[in-house]
């Protein structure tokens, strides 16, 4: 959906979806981290900081701050709607929740507390003190998260306004003055330290860095879920120490809590260096398709996931189409070569109809191209059926079992990928193909080869991969393969933006061997 400038327009749901996710966030980590350093002052004062200098006991207390302090939060909504485009959008959440993650972890590391006391007000100002008091303590200091959102709401909020000169210049002259009150309020409130403002203008910095060279969304929703697992582990292990006089409870937590951080932590940077080279080197998996130790004791939290997440879909695949449940689809391209796309197969009801009728006969060659970085291959399983096969079937029937492992992570697009690294693959079948076929002259028999893409939830990624494969065969084109996949897969889901044109093109005039 565009508007009349013919840019993407943002839906009233998308705003307020990104709006809830910053929002939900910053409530929970903030007011976790606020409970834990306001219990951890009242059982061991000792580890909690003091970061005032000379300085800040000759700043004056301002009651009247208050009314720009309270902007923040006003701004920090209004925000949202006032962005215009989908990349602005997708900027400013990315900023604020990096903002948000970063923070807190900061807070939960280093325990500071506000050092003077607040005078106390008599005037209108009276009310505003005291909401700021109820919900928030006098601890989460150091950076304070005023300064970073102030600088990254105006940084994102920059070029929102368009039209006349006079009306950008006011815009921007406004937004400044708006940011600047907003900073300069968490000392005058006695909110802040001049430390925790310089922190502030630093994380700000920090993360308008990241951000800006976020390769994608995921990196950060990886990095969310590390930071937030590490702060919920760890904090709650303190709470349960605290109240059963069992520090034991508290180390424990930790150990748990970092090795959660590290493991996604780890995920976020295979997401943000995605390549096949650097997935399979964290993803590692032996000639049998199954995850190393290596592996699963570094992803451990999200392999489970994923096997959990991978029976599950199978369940519901076989509940919403049963007629499908059994059977392989397999497309001839000539040569006594078939093709197919496949989720990753480990019930027996998706296994039991993998092999075509036709091999029965015949000595097949099989050629499982696995896709999936965060889960087994179903190698083994085929290899079972294959043998069982071959037991009851003519002594001339054999089967020649290769496995190719080309990794992309979950959700990876193909955007993503090199062409070259693509084509690379497609020369490793193509000469298992030609073998296969002078193998075959040379026994003066019959062979039929098998070539299986499969990924670890779905269909739609191995569906993608066959439809380059066939563009690299010269089996489809740019002009026709869009009406091949509708016409035989048409539950996939296979956006332009998922699989790109550019790459279409790019394996179209690739050198065929």
């Amino acid at each position: 959906m565009t508007n009349k400038a013919g840019r993407p327009r943002l839906l009233l749901s998308t705003r307020i979806g990104h709006l809830t996710a910053a929002l939900l966030l910053f409530a929970l980590l903030y007011s976790l981290t606020n409970h834990y350093s306001a219990a951890l002052f009242d059982c061991c004062s000792e580890r909690i900081h003091y970061v005032a200098t000379s300085l800040d006991s000759s700043l004056p207390f301002v009651a009247a701050m208050i009314v720009p302090y309270s902007w923040s939060m006003i701004l920090f909504i209004a925000s949202f709607f006032m962005v215009r485009t989908p990349s602005q959008l997708s900027s400013l959440s990315s900023r604020l929740i990096l903002a948000t993650l970063l923070a807190t972890l900061i807070f939960y590391l280093y325990p500071a507390r506000f050092s003077f006391e607040r005078p106390l007000t008599t005037d209108w100002t009276t009310v505003g003190y005291a909401v700021l008091g109820a919900a928030d303590k006098p601890f989460n200091q150091l950076p304070s998260l005023h300064v970073s959102y102030a600088l990254l709401l105006g940084v994102s909020l920059w070029e929102v306004v368009v039209g006349r000169q006079w009306l950008v210049l006011s815009y921007k002259g406004l937004l400044v003055l708006v940011c600047c009150l907003i900073i300069g309020s968490t000392v005058f409130t006695y909110q802040h330290h001049l430390l925790d403002i310089i922190a502030g203008m630093l994380l700000a910095a920090i993360v308008l860095f990241m951000v800006d060279r976020q390769r994608s969304v995921l990196v950060l929703k990886y990095f969310a879920i590390a930071i937030s697992g590490f702060l919920l582990l760890a904090i709650t292990g303190f709470f349960i120490a605290t109240n059963f006089k069992q520090p034991l409870f508290e180390y424990t937590s930790l150990v748990v809590a970092g090795y959660w951080l590290l493991s996604f932590m780890c995920l976020a940077w295979v997401y943000q260096s995605a390549e096949i080279n650097t997935n399979s080197s964290y993803f590692i998996k032996d000639n049998r398709g199954k995850l190393t130790l290596s592996t699963w004791l570094t992803f451990v939290p999200l392999l489970l996931a994923y096997r959990a997440m991978s029976s599950l879909s199978q369940r519901y695949y076989s509940y919403q189409h049963p007629d499908r449940v059994g059977s392989t689809d397999w497309q001839p391209i000539g040569n006594n070569t078939s093709v197919s796309a496949s989720a990753r197969l480990s019930s027996p009801l998706f296994i039991k109809g993998f092999l075509p009728s036709q091999v029965a006969d015949l000595a097949a060659q099989l050629i499982i191209v696995d896709l999936a970085a965060e889960a087994s291959s179903h190698l083994l399983a085929i290899r079972a059926i294959a043998n069982n096969s071959v037991k009851n079937a003519p002594r001339s029937t054999q089967y020649s079992i290769h496995y190719l492992y080309w990794p992309l992570l979950d959700l990876q697009p193909f955007n993503e990928a090199d062409a070259l690294v693509l084509i690379g693959l497609f020369e490793q079948l193509n000469q298992l193909l030609a073998d296969n076929r002078h193998t075959n002259k040379a026994q003066a028999g019959t062979s039929l080869t098998l070539i299986n893409f499969h990924c670890v939830m779905g269909f739609s990624r191995s569906i993608a991969m066959q439809v380059l494969y066939l563009v690299y065969c010269d089996k489809l084109s740019l002009e026709n393969y869009q009406t091949w996949i509708r016409q035989h897969y048409p539950q996939a889901h296979l956006a332009s933006s998922y699989l790109p044109e550019s790459l279409i093109t790019a394996l179209s005039c690739a050198k065929k061997p």
